[in-house]
């Protein structure tokens, strides 16, 4: 039986995840680690033979940018946390009044802010890994209120919603950047639909690839490959069955191109007022 995930950790501990730190040593922090990883590859490629300097300059090259990292992330915290209510992250004090953030808000922070994500953290990540599946054998359907269901081989749809799997934006009013490419996807068939490529569309479609991922618990590539003529095409069957799916289609096609990449919290900022339906 798998550990149970923990529903919160401390800033260390979190730091240290981001940074693939898997130990840390009682009484140590994870830039003594960092550092000491640093001091000895330096050393190492200080004392190094000719024929092995260039190997040692580019790992010690690469423990400077770790650790580099670490100073980092934890300034990025630091300084997120300080936003208070308008944190996306969500902390909390233990009886011995340490800090302690939870692994949802952090698992979507760290992935919004940086792309970088652990499976343990996933808040969506409630199935297990199906072997054997390939996303040529998913249909992903778009329900009403933002529901989304997938069905596997023509079985039966296991259904949940865009802010369940991370697909709503932060007042959890409308699609986040994620969904609305998914939404897209459901028009156009790929991305990005009728625009040449931006430098932020690689990144996107990464975020989106690891939370369908998650989702479904199917491994492999859901996406085709990139390319100049098609961008990213779904390997799944993907429909908008939402009675507004015709209505939505249309407005894109006729009006303007699909705006996949507008910041979501843009388009909530008006709407504040609303709740959750």
């Amino acid at each position: 039986m798998s550990a149970p995930k923990p529903s919160a950790i401390t800033i260390e501990e979190a730091v240290a995840r981001m940074v693939s730190l898997d130990y840390l040593p009682e009484g140590f922090t994870v830039q003594d680690i960092t550092s000491a990883f640093l001091g000895v590859a330096e050393a190492e490629h200080e004392n190094a033979r000719t024929a092995q300097r260039e190997t040692q300059a580019i790992r010690a090259h690469v423990c400077e940018a770790r650790h580099a990292l670490a100073q980092a992330l934890f300034a990025a915290m630091e300084c997120e946390l300080d936003r208070g209510d308008d944190s996306m992250l969500v902390s909390s004090e233990d009886s011995a009044g340490i800090k302690r953030v939870t692994t949802e808000s952090l698992s979507q922070w760290a992935s919004d802010q940086f792309g970088i994500s652990a499976p343990e953290w996933e808040p969506w990540n409630f199935n297990p890994v199906l072997e054997g599946i390939r996303w040529e054998d998913v249909k992903i359907k778009i329900g009403d209120k933002y529901k989304i269901g997938y069905s596997v081989k023509k079985g039966h749809y296991k259904w949940s919603t865009f802010k369940q799997i991370g697909l709503m934006g932060i007042h959890k009013i409308v699609p986040n950047q994620l969904g609305g490419i998914l939404i897209g996807l459901s028009i156009f068939g790929k991305y990005p639909g009728v625009r040449s490529l931006r430098n932020g569309d690689p990144v996107a479609i990464t975020k989106l690839r690891g939370s369908l991922k998650a989702w479904t618990g199917i491994s492999g590539e859901p996406f085709s490959p990139f390319n100049k003529t098609d961008g990213w095409k779904p390997r799944f069957e993907l429909i908008d069955g939402s009675s507004e799916a015709e209505e939505r289609a249309m407005k894109k096609f006729s009006h303007v191109p699909w705006e996949d990449d507008r910041d979501s919290a843009t388009e909530e900022g008006q709407d504040d007022d609303d709740t959750d339906s």
